[in-house]
């Protein structure tokens, strides 16, 4: 065996652990660089919920106008539902609903908004379409004396079951209702039965009146004729 053989073969034995070691390091190189371009891509990316609560997705890079806000889902001021990114505005406040808004209009006109202060959120979202058609029957007169607890002919008194009383807003709501129809002269709840008491003149409301009313406001009665007889 010649020394120049020798030589060579020792040579590559020293450089071969040096060029397996490179490559090595490149295939790592390309990985790491490959995870980073996955990684920024997937960043690019925001899941947000449109208005019928499905998943949208959003390239942030190519929407460079989009503000933090317009990602933000509002909860709406009276029932504390998602508002969707087109919320119903009255006051500064968001809406879900023309319903809740229509609520709130009440309130605020009548000087109740104070019923958002003693909890967070807490009126019920209630549809407030055809309810004058749905208790058109509490105009007939069998009807009525089927419901009322007393009349002396002008003063008359009705219990209503409500099942959605469920904390200190709702009684404090329903026991002012005089705010909302001066026809009423006194209401008060009995919260452990979920009832509603109220007193009214019926010359100036009327039965029909006061459960559309309950109803519009989130609070409708559960009125069960064959109870009364």
């Amino acid at each position: 065996m010649s020394f120049e053989f020798l030589v060579f073969g020792f040579s590559s034995w020293l450089i071969y652990p040096y060029v397996v070691t490179s490559f090595i390091l490149c295939l790592y190189i390309f990985f790491l660089s490959s995870i980073k371009r996955h990684s920024n891509l997937t960043k690019s990316y925001i899941w947000v919920f449109d208005e019928n609560h499905f998943f949208d997705e959003t390239v942030i890079s190519n929407l460079p106008s989009m503000k933090e806000k317009d990602l933000v889902i509002e909860k709406c001021a009276h029932c504390g539902d998602d508002c969707g990114h087109n919320p119903i505005v009255f006051q500064e406040e968001n809406f879900c609903c023309e319903g809740c808004k229509t609520v709130y209009e009440i309130f605020h006109s009548n000087d109740l908004c104070d019923y958002y202060t003693l909890n967070d959120r807490p009126g019920i979202k209630t549809e407030t379409e055809k309810l004058n058609e749905k208790y058109a029957f509490l105009d007939a007169e069998e009807v009525k004396q089927k419901l009322l607890d007393f009349t002396d002919g002008t003063i008359e008194k009705v219990k209503f079951f409500t099942p959605k009383i469920h904390c200190s807003s709702c009684i404090w709501l329903l026991e002012n209702l005089q705010k909302l129809d001066q026809g009423v002269s006194y209401s008060t709840v009995n919260f452990p039965k979920k009832e509603v008491i109220i007193t009214f003149n019926n010359q100036k409301t009327s039965l029909k009146k006061l459960v559309v009313l309950m109803a519009t406001i989130g609070y409708e009665p559960q009125i069960n004729l064959a109870s009364k007889n």
